[in-house]
C-alpha cells in the first residue's frame, strides 16, 4: 500500500508545478529551514520520462517485495529516502536541486535481489542478474557522469549517481541485516 501511495503522490506532484516547486530539494531553502524538502524531493521528477522510469523500477521492486513477503520494504523506502538526500546534502554541497525516486528504487531493487539470492529455489540466478544489472547501471553513471536515462532518452538533467549508490548500499544493508 505504501509504494502505491508514494507512486500516486509522485504523479500528482510531478504534474503540478506548484507542488514540485514546494517539494523539490533546494539546498538554499533547506539551509533556510525548509527541512521537509529532504523527504519530499523524492516525489519530484523533472520530466514525464524521468517519472515513468523511476516508477517502473520502484513499483516493480515493491511488487516483488510484497509478493515474496519481504515485510521490511517500508523500512528500506524510509531509510533510503533519508540516506540519499542526507548524503547529497553532506557530500555534494554543489548540488543545488535534486528530485526523483531512483535512489529509493535502487534501494528496493538491491534489497529484493540480495534477499532473492539468499532464498532456496529458482530465484537465485534471476536475483543475481538483477543485482549485476543494477550495479552495472550505477557504475556506468559514476564512471561516465551520465545517467542511463540521459544516455537513452536525452534527458537534460544531471543524474545523481551518488544517490543511486547510497540507495543500493541501504538496500544491501537492510537485506543483510534482515536475512
Amino acid at each position: 500500500m505504501l509504494p502505491l501511495m508514494i507512486a500516486i503522490d509522485a504523479l500528482v506532484v510531478t504534474m503540478s508545478p506548484a507542488l514540485s516547486a514546494l517539494f523539490v530539494y533546494d539546498r538554499q531553502l533547506i539551509e533556510s529551514g525548509e527541512l521537509w524538502r529532504m523527504v519530499t524531493a523524492h516525489l519530484v521528477h523533472f520530466s514525464v520520462s524521468h517519472l515513468f522510469f523511476d516508477l517502473c523500477g520502484f513499483l516493480l521492486s515493491a511488487w516483488y517485495c510484497h509478493r515474496r513477503g519481504y515485510r521490511q520494504a517500508p523500512w528500506v523506502i524510509a531509510s533510503a529516502a533519508l540516506a540519499t538526500t542526507g548524503a547529497i546534502f553532506l557530500l555534494q554541497p554543489d548540488m543545488a536541486r535534486y528530485g526523483g525516486l531512483s535512489g529509493v528504487a535502487d534501494a528496493l531493487i538491491v534489497f529484493a535481489a540480495v534477499r532473492g539470492m539468499a532464498e532456496k529455489g529458482g530465484m537465485r540466478w534471476p536475483s543475481l542478474t538483477v543485482l549485476i544489472a543494477c550495479c552495472g547501471n550505477i557504475g556506468f553513471q559514476l564512471l561516465s557522469d551520465r545517467g542511463t536515462l540521459e544516455a537513452l532518452a536525452g534527458q537534460p538533467f544531471v543524474p545523481a549517481a551518488g544517490a543511486h549508490l547510497v540507495g543500493a548500499i541501504v538496500g544491501a544493508a537492510v537485506a543483510a541485516a534482515t536475512s
